[in-house]
């Protein structure tokens, strides 16, 4: 049940294969000076701030450990710390992953919305693991359970050579179908 909790919290705002890393390792190491380290403030939060800074880690990290709140950290004590820290990881390690290959790099306030779209329509707890493919065009290709899917513009405009050449023959007055593309044109 306590694994179950932890889950569903940590997932809430950990949407990305590096992210779910990197947090599990963070929220280890934050648990390690949480409980193994004196401290004259015990408060829970003031000690977080005060561990990402001392880690000079990115505030969005602080963000959103203090998104998880105190009922997640309250599940953890001393004694069932690393049990539940490797059931944790164990259960995220299962978790169905898709790699999403984009040709940009995705803004961070767009990432919920991807992820958003996944665990509506693909599944409830899933992990995106984010790849940068440049020659992608218009798009997104996607490995999913072993496969790869382009739906990027490059794709469907190569299913479609011909019937672009012929739209673009088409457009182009007859004078300039064998004109390379980088010549100039003539001044008219």
């Amino acid at each position: 049940m306590e694994s179950d909790q932890l889950l569903t919290i940590f997932l809430a705002n950990t949407l990305t294969k590096d992210s779910v890393q990197h947090r599990l390792s963070l929220t280890k190491e934050f648990l390690e000076y949480y409980f193994f380290t004196k401290h004259e403030n015990q408060n829970l939060i003031y000690l977080l701030n005060k561990f990402i800074n001392e880690k000079k880690e990115n505030r969005d990290e602080f963000n959103a450990l203090f998104t998880w709140g105190y009922h997640f950290f309250d599940l953890f004590t001393k004694k069932n710390m690393y049990n539940l820290l490797t059931e944790l990881e164990n259960r995220v390690r299962d978790l169905p992953t898709a790699v999403v290959y984009l040709p940009f790099v995705l803004p961070v306030y767009a990432l919920p919305k991807l992820s958003a779209w996944f665990r509506t329509n693909v599944h409830p707890n899933f992990i995106i693991d984010l790849k940068s493919d440049r020659d992608l065009i218009g798009g997104c290709a996607i490995v999913w359970k072993g496969t790869y899917h382009d739906f990027s513009l490059r794709y469907f405009l190569s299913i479609k050579k011909a019937a672009v050449k012929k739209i673009v023959d088409d457009f182009l007055p007859p004078d300039q179908h064998s004109r390379p593309l980088d010549s100039p044109s003539k001044a008219v």
